[in-house]
């Protein structure tokens, strides 16, 4: 899947957490991005594809 660095601009679309840490969602049309930061270093990043266009 191609992601341009221009998609990921902006505002996050919401904040999301799990039991470790705290991550930003961005939802773009058919997929949303979930990325979680920890001490400034990217600790996990995950790709989802929306079923509802």
């Amino acid at each position: 899947m191609d992601i341009t660095i221009n998609e990921l601009n902006g505002e996050p679309d919401g904040i999301g957490a799990d039991m470790t840490s705290e991550g930003f969602i961005y939802n773009r049309g058919s997929y949303s991005l979930y990325s979680s930061f920890s001490d400034g270093y990217i600790q996990r990043a995950e790709i989802s594809k929306n079923e509802h266009h």
